[in-house]
C-alpha cells in the first residue's frame, strides 16, 4: 500500500514539473499599462514605412516611428513649457503645409518629412538661426548653393517656401541614400552627412537609436529625431494634446512676369492689395524692390488679381513711355534753340532745357516710385 502511494506521488509530481516547464516557455502577456493608449493605434500604424499616396489619412505615418522615453519626454515638454510655441507653429503650419507635402509627394518622398520644417523653423520663413541658417528648412549658405537656390543683396531664396521645400527634397533624397535610414538621414540633415558617417563607422551602429546611446554624436542630434517624431505624432492630431486647430489661408497665388526693376508697392497697387501680402507671398525678397538685372522676375500676387495687375502695369507702362518720349523731345528742341541763338542765347536756351528736363526728370521719378 505504501509503495501504491509513493507511485502516485512520483506521478503526480512528475505531471506538476512538466506543466511548470509549459508555463515557463510561454511568452508574457504584454502589459497594457505599456502602451500610451491616445497612440497605441497610431504607432502600429507607423511602423508601415512609406506610404506616400495623396488620398491616405493625416493619421497615417510615412516615415517608422518610436515611441520610447525619448519621443515622450518631447512630447511632455510641447504639451507643457513648450506649449505656447509650439500651438504658434500649428497655426502658421496650415497655410504652408499642404503646398510642401504636394512638393515632396512630387520627388517620391515621405511627406511626414514637412515636420522638419515644424522643428527647425516653426514654418517661419524669416528664421534665423544662431548659426546664420535661414528660412523655414534652416539652410546654410553653401548647402543651400550647392542645391540652386539663390542669396545675393537682393534676394535670399531660403526664405521662399516653393523654393527652399524643392531644395530640401533633393537634400533628403541624398541624405537618405548615403544611409538606406529616414532617422539616420534626419540625424545628418542635423550635424551634417560627415559627422553622422563617422560616427556610425565608429559605434558600429545600426540603426539610429543604437547611435544615439554613444557619445559619438551630439546632445543636439540625440534629442534631433525623438523631437521630430514627438512634433510629427501631436501635429497629426492636436485636439489629444490639448492644442487648438485655427483655420489658416492657404498659400495660393497668381504669378507675373515684372519687366524691369519695381518697388513693392507699386506692384501692391496694380494687383490691388497692400504691400504687406506681397511681402507674404514673396519672402525672398529683402528690398522691398524686384532684383535689379533681372528681366522676367516671377512675381506672386493674390489669387484672383492678375488681370487687374496686368491692365494697370501696362497703363503705367505706356505713361512711362510717353515721359520717356517726352524727356527726349525736349533735350533735342533745347539743343535746336541753343545752334539757332549761338552764344548770345546759349545761357537762355541752357536755362531752359534744364528746367524742362528736371520737370520731365520729376515726372519720372513719380512713376518709379
Amino acid at each position: 500500500m505504501i509503495r501504491t502511494n509513493h507511485i502516485v506521488i512520483l506521478i503526480l509530481c512528475t505531471f506538476t514539473l512538466l506543466a511548470c516547464s509549459q508555463a515557463a516557455l510561454q511568452p508574457p502577456e504584454p502589459s497594457s499599462a505599456l502602451q500610451p493608449p491616445a497612440l497605441e493605434e497610431s504607432v502600429d500604424a507607423a511602423l508601415l514605412e512609406n506610404s506616400s499616396s495623396p488620398e491616405a489619412s493625416d493619421d497615417t505615418y510615412h516615415i517608422p516611428m518610436v515611441l520610447n522615453h525619448s519621443v515622450e519626454v518631447h512630447i511632455e515638454f510641447f504639451e507643457t513649457r513648450g506649449k505656447k510655441h509650439f500651438q504658434r507653429w500649428l497655426d502658421r503650419s496650415g497655410r504652408y503645409i499642404p503646398v510642401m507635402k504636394n512638393i515632396l509627394r512630387q520627388n517620391n518622398l515621405p511627406e511626414d518629412l514637412v515636420y522638419i520644417a515644424m522643428i527647425e523653423s516653426g514654418f517661419s520663413m524669416s528664421a534665423v538661426s544662431w548659426a546664420k541658417a535661414v528660412g523655414p528648412w534652416q539652410f546654410m549658405t553653401n548647402t543651400a548653393k550647392m542645391y540652386g537656390l539663390r542669396i545675393d543683396r537682393w534676394i535670399d531664396e531660403r526664405r521662399d517656401p516653393i523654393k527652399a521645400t524643392r531644395a530640401a527634397a533633393k537634400h533628403l533624397r541624398r541624405l537618405h541614400g548615403q544611409f538606406s535610414s529616414w532617422p539616420l538621414a534626419l540625424a545628418s540633415y542635423n550635424a551634417g552627412c560627415g559627422k553622422v558617417r563617422r560616427a556610425v563607422r565608429r559605434a558600429q551602429a545600426e540603426d539610429f537609436w543604437d547611435l544615439k546611446a554613444t557619445r559619438h554624436i551630439s546632445a543636439e542630434t540625440k534629442n534631433y529625431v525623438p523631437k521630430y517624431m514627438a512634433a510629427m505624432i501631436i501635429a497629426k492630431k492636436p485636439e489629444l494634446y490639448g492644442f487648438s486647430i485655427n483655420d489658416a489661408e492657404p498659400f495660393d497665388y497668381d504669378e507675373v512676369a515684372i519687366k524691369r526693376s519695381t518697388k513693392l508697392h507699386r506692384i501692391a497697387r496694380w494687383a490691388g492689395t497692400s504691400s504687406e501680402e506681397i511681402n507674404r507671398l514673396n519672402p525672398e525678397l529683402k528690398r522691398g524692390v524686384t532684383p535689379p538685372g533681372t528681366p522676367g522676375y516671377i512675381m506672386r500676387i493674390p489669387k484672383g488679381t492678375k488681370e487687374a495687375f496686368l491692365a494697370n502695369a501696362s497703363a503705367a507702362d505706356q505713361k512711362l513711355k510717353k515721359q520717356r518720349l517726352l524727356a527726349r523731345r525736349n533735350t533735342s528742341t533745347g539743343a535746336r534753340a541753343d545752334t539757332k541763338n549761338g552764344s548770345s542765347g546759349s545761357l537762355s536756351a541752357i536755362s531752359v532745357v534744364k528746367d524742362k528736363l528736371i520737370s520731365s526728370g520729376r515726372r519720372f521719378m513719380d512713376l518709379l516710385k
